[in-house]
């Protein structure tokens, strides 16, 4: 009776995992629509916000065709999974109980005094280590930085246009190459975890981008964005309600 009623759960658990990801969607999709329309208020007009679109379609165009970054994204992914270790190590609960510490292949002795340290299997099996690289957008970060640096010494127009262009070559990145790592990682990450963990990502990524875009452009309101999206998505929930059940 017990197997029956652990598989129904499991079923359950799944079904809630899609549903959460699906809702989310929504919330992305609304998200982006706040952030073109704040850009598009600014720098007379259209300019500011037909860079960020170049910048999102020049990294599409360059992954489809020409070269996908894998190699940087790695870097990236490396350098915040061991912040996350250090900050967090062991302190958070483990993804799984059962294979968050692999045994090394016999013959072979573990290097160290047996403690996983910051960059081992058993420090980013902890949650936030294995999640925080799919959620800090970290090209984004630094290029916001770098333009704010530049801002003092290049004409602010030049400056904020080419870091748009920029932050959004380093979105479209972060979140498909996110979508191809996740991809791969089939066996750990199935259909539902799948759909939840890109909405999340894409969702925690973008209200990032949004806290960095003010340093770009001073006149960004990042809070007239996030209540934006939150208009965006109501009217999106509406108009799939009524197209699905009136």
């Amino acid at each position: 009776m017990a197997k029956p009623l652990s598989k129904l759960g499991a079923l359950i658990g799944r079904i809630v995992k899609t549903i959460v990801g699906l809702l989310l969607v929504p919330l992305v999709i609304g998200l982006v629509l706040a952030i073109a329309a704040e850009l598009e208020s600014l720098g007379g007009g259209h300019v500011l916000a037909q860079w960020f679109v170049w910048g999102v379609l020049g990294y599409a165009i360059m992954h489809l065709f020409f070269y996908k970054p894998t190699a940087v994204f790695r870097t990236s992914h490396a350098l915040l999974a061991r912040i996350s270790a250090w900050l967090f190590g062991g302190q958070v609960a483990t993804v799984g109980a059962e294979g968050a510490s692999p045994k090394p292949p016999k013959g072979k002795k573990q290097k160290g005094n047996g403690k996983a340290d910051s960059a081992s299997p058993a420090a980013q099996g902890s949650t936030l280590v294995v999640l925080s690289p799919y959620l800090v957008p970290l090209y984004v970060v630094l290029v916001a930085i770098g333009v704010q640096v530049l801002s003092h010494w290049i004409q602010p127009e030049v400056v904020q246009r080419v870091g748009v262009l920029l932050i959004g070559l380093a979105i479209a990145m972060h979140v498909v190459m996110t979508a191809d790592d996740l991809q791969a990682d089939r066996e750990r990450f199935p259909i539902e975890m799948y759909v939840m963990s890109l909405a999340i990502s894409g969702l925690v990524s973008l209200a990032m981008t949004v806290a960095c875009l003010p340093l770009v452009v001073p006149e960004f309101d990042w809070l007239g964005v996030f209540a934006d999206a939150l208009r965006q998505t109501r009217a999106i929930y509406a108009t799939a309600f009524s197209a699905l059940f009136l």
